[in-house]
């Protein structure tokens, strides 16, 4: 096997301690996001400007932090505030999608702590047809208290709301395919760049849905089960929420996720939802109609945070 062949099937290889593995060039021709999550004061910052110094040394692409250090926020005012929070998310996720591009490696640096959410930028992702990957910095909330105390006071959360966002915190699972690759860090440990090289540059970005590709977003099938489906999970919340108090678990039929009941929806807020669903859905198209009702449940946890 020539030399030439042999690079075509590398991305790292070692080289003397304290150098990084280089990256193999032309097996960059997608450039990917890398989502961080962890609890709030889990290392989540240090672990991305130790990726970006990687790729900065072995790349030739310019690598952009989006996240709430560049944002510039108040943590404290921002996470007690459910809808400062939400634009937040908002912010960023257009940040995302503004730079993600085929010649730049873009860091989401931020909690990312909500399923919902991940699922959004795995959607984006798949639009865009770009490889991503997980990096979840696992700590104990013990940890991530000490932490949030060893910062500058102006940096640091209150201890009520560090204490509710690690309640409020969905661990990544690797099942789903919107948390895979998943890589999970503890303190001690190095992060594995030969592995992440693997994860972002040989594996092929998620293919665009089906529908996309194969039927016009008028299809009627589709429009069909997206109006009826999003409809029945309307009304199955009106009806559950009779019977229900805040901190319920509510069962939709035809899904295996539950509606986390945090405060009521009242009828007009549950249509605003539904259309803004529906918008969104009709721009992203699932190829598995089956999934509509949960993809709507997690739109709607997601919205009552």
């Amino acid at each position: 096997m020539s030399a030439s062949r042999e690079e075509k099937l590398l991305i790292c290889f070692a080289v003397e301690k304290h150098e990084y593995p280089p990256v193999n060039q032309t097996l960059c021709n997608k450039m990917p996001l890398i989502v961080m999550c962890g609890y709030p004061c889990s290392g989540k910052t240090r672990r991305a400007h130790e990726l970006r110094e990687y790729f900065t040394q072995n790349t030739e692409r310019q690598v952009h932090i989006v996240g709430d250090e560049v944002q510039g926020i108040d943590k404290s005012s921002v996470y007690a505030d459910s809808q400062k929070e939400k634009s937040l998310r908002g912010s960023l996720r257009a940040e995302v999608e503004r730079k993600v591009n085929r010649d730049d490696i873009v860091i989401l640096d931020s909690l990312n702590y909500i399923k919902g959410y991940r699922y959004e930028l795995f959607c984006l992702i798949k639009h865009t047809q770009t490889p991503h990957c997980l990096m979840y910095c696992l700590t104990s909330a013990d940890v991530s208290s000490e932490w949030n105390k060893g910062r500058e006071p102006d940096s640091q959360y209150t201890q009520e709301i560090l204490d509710g966002l690690i309640q409020r915190f969905e661990a990544p699972d690797s099942r789903n395919r919107w948390d895979s690759p998943l890589f999970t860090i503890q303190q001690e440990d190095s992060l594995p760049f030969e592995a992440i090289c693997d994860a972002l540059f040989k594996r092929k970005a998620p293919a665009p849905n089906q529908s996309t590709q194969s039927q016009p977003l008028s299809s009627t099938n589709f429009l069909y089960e997206l109006d009826k489906v999003t409809q029945d999970v309307l009304m199955a919340v009106l009806e559950s929420q009779k019977t229900s108090v805040p901190g319920d678990l509510i069962s939709i039929p035809g899904a295996t996720e539950k509606i986390e009941l945090t405060r009521s929806l009242n009828m007009v807020e549950l249509r605003k939802l539904r259309r803004q669903f529906i918008s969104y859905t009709k721009m992203h198209p699932t190829e598995n109609i089956g999934q509509i009702a949960n993809m709507f449940v997690q739109y709607l946890n997601k919205s009552m945070h």
